[in-house]
């Protein structure tokens, strides 16, 4: 399973200083449900879109709608709530926190349909908002997963074409 997902794992299931439950199938279904179908769909989803739509390129976005301010609000108050989490050394919830911020990252895909706006050369600014925003979103992530997940974040952010290493 490698040492992230491990470490992901046993920091989201155990509360920090208190006894926990540990089993095969709860690992695997853990790994399963988040890792690979709400980080890594996230992850697959925007790199794809990005490739096929923008030839790997995020360019200048266009108008900024009511969806993408929610968006920007939710990783800003994501970032706070983090923050305040791992202060307290409350790292379930810090992790919980991101969670919802990638579920409803997801949500925005399937909301925005970027594949449509692909379509429609008059809806390319549009198309490069969401983009944009996926893209952001992922950036915001990887930093904040980057303590639970030290070999996962910086993979990402190479995915994303980020050459700065944020842990240092």
């Amino acid at each position: 399973f490698g040492p992230d997902a491990i470490r992901y794992f046993l920091l989201r299931e155990i509360t920090l200083g208190m006894d926990g439950n540990f089993s095969r199938e709860a690992l695997v279904n853990r790994i399963n449900a988040d890792l690979a179908n709400d980080f890594g769909n996230l992850l697959h989803r925007t790199l794809s879109m990005i490739g096929r739509f923008n030839g790997g390129m995020i360019e200048a976005t266009g108008d900024v709608d009511a969806i993408e301010q929610e968006l920007t609000k939710l990783a800003e108050n994501t970032v706070l709530q983090y923050e305040k989490s791992m202060d307290e050394m409350d790292i379930n919830t810090a992790i919980k926190s991101i969670w919802t911020l990638i579920s409803r990252t997801n949500k925005y895909i399937d909301e925005t349909g970027p594949w449509a706006l692909a379509k429609d050369e008059a809806k390319r600014g549009r198309l490069n908002t969401v983009l944009y925003n996926l893209a952001e979103t992922l950036r915001i992530v990887s930093i904040l997963i980057y303590p639970l997940m030290p070999v996962t974040a910086p993979n990402v952010w190479k995915q994303l074409g980020i050459e700065q290493d944020f842990a240092t």
